[in-house]
């Protein structure tokens, strides 16, 4: 065993990390940085291992344990120094991550009808579009949006498609209708926001989604909009919960 592990460690570098590269997910990387300081600095030097590296079973604790084939405990400082690592990398999920718990940034959610949001988060790939044109504040890296499931939208759908309000308050002052009633099912990374030329409204190409294993209710609003910290870290726990 011991002389299979050496004739690894032996091969060409750009060998080794393509190797490594099938492993795919964080856990084992971290194994692989513990066998020697030559493999953690080929892994911690080479990007690509890390942006296209899954956070499957991964959380949060006060203690480290690489041990338990099921989850991985990260302390508070060394979970920012992986999903930094990761996120600079262009890491999805790490910047999902990175945003919510260290720069206590918030999540922005849709609300749209349960008919839709199961759409929206069965596969991983695909092409959305929508009849209205939802504008997004992207910054080239694309973005995550929590998809809030709301039943009512489709009871209050008139003839036309359109849905009727259900209590209008204000935000930031503007008036916006509030959805008293449903919940956020998942999450969606939209890559890219398309406006075809010449048709109304806009086409979201989505690339990832995570499907919350338990659905967090709350009210939500029409359209696009904000969710608080709070809330942002509750659905990032059950995503994180879900994986």
């Amino acid at each position: 065993m011991q002389e299979n592990s050496r004739a690894v460690l032996e091969l060409p570098d750009d060998i080794l990390v393509a190797v490594i590269g099938h492993l795919g997910e964080v856990r084992q990387l971290m194994r692989m940085r513990s066998v020697s300081s030559t493999v953690k600095n080929l892994i911690d030097q080479n990007p690509i291992l890390w942006r296209n590296a899954r956070f499957d079973g991964v959380s949060f604790a006060p203690k480290v344990c690489l041990d338990s084939p099921h989850q991985l405990f990260l302390r508070h400082s060394d979970g920012r120094s992986i999903y930094e690592k990761a996120s600079s990398a262009g890491n999805p999920y790490a910047r999902l991550v990175e945003r919510i718990i260290f720069q206590k940034q918030s999540l922005y959610s849709i609300t749209v009808p349960e008919s839709l949001s199961a759409a929206l988060i069965e596969n991983r790939r695909k092409i959305v579009n929508f009849a209205q044109g939802f504008e997004l504040p992207m910054d080239g890296n694309g973005m995550w949006i929590g998809v809030h499931s709301a039943a009512c939208l489709e009871q209050a759908a008139d003839s036309t498609g359109s849905s009727q309000p259900h209590n209008i308050i204000r935000v930031d002052g503007e008036c916006t209708v509030c959805i008293p009633t449903g919940s956020v099912i998942g999450l969606v990374h939209v890559e890219e926001v398309v406006n075809p030329e010449g048709q109304d409204g806009s086409a979201w190409i989505i690339s990832q989604s995570i499907q919350l294993r338990k659905p967090i209710q709350c009210a939500g609003f029409d359209g696009i909009w904000k969710m608080s910290e709070y809330l942002s870290e509750v659905i990032l726990r059950g995503a994180q919960a879900s994986s």
